[in-house]
């Protein structure tokens, strides 16, 4: 919890989203994926479908141990695809035991804050969500292939304190 503190989303009921407005003034949402070595292959077929089906659209492409040489080289040659690596030196060291998924809330938190000073933070200001659909049993998380996240109240306190 001290490390997504920082990130300065608890208590601010201003970074909340609460309800659905029509808007067509929205900027085109930004795609974030993460790979290490081991998911690289992966990596690289969703990336090659949002190029294809989101052309204009920014990818976030966060490295979480790829092989140097080669694949990051690669990742920042591709169109629209802005490489980073992840900061693990700035966690503990639990955070890079990437099978444990501790790395995932702190991405989505980075990533979230990257985004506001990117665009202008009313670019984020509502996607529809069900909270309730998304608490139930058919929106079990079975495959970390996409994830939706919508900065509300209860993705801020229940899901990054998680």
């Amino acid at each position: 919890m001290p490390h997504l503190q920082k990130f300065g989303f608890f208590g601010r009921s201003d970074r909340y989203h609460t309800r659905l407005e029509e808007t067509s003034d929205l900027p085109k949402p930004v795609f974030v994926t993460a790979a290490s070595h081991a998911f690289y292959r992966h990596s690289l077929a969703v990336v090659s479908d949002v190029q294809r089906l989101f052309p204009d659209h920014r990818i976030l492409y966060y490295d979480l141990g790829l092989d140097v040489v080669k694949e990051v080289h690669a990742v920042r040659r591709m169109c629209n695809v802005e490489y980073r690596r992840f900061p693990f030196e700035s966690y503990p060291s639990y955070v890079s035991d990437l099978k444990q998924y501790r790395w995932k809330c702190l991405l989505i938190a980075v990533t979230v804050v990257v985004a506001m000073l990117d665009e202008d933070s009313s670019a984020y200001k509502y996607f529809p969500t069900v909270i309730e659909n998304l608490k139930s049993t058919k929106a079990q998380m079975f495959d970390a292939a996409l994830m939706l996240v919508v900065r509300t109240k209860e993705v801020v306190e229940d899901i990054l304190s998680w």
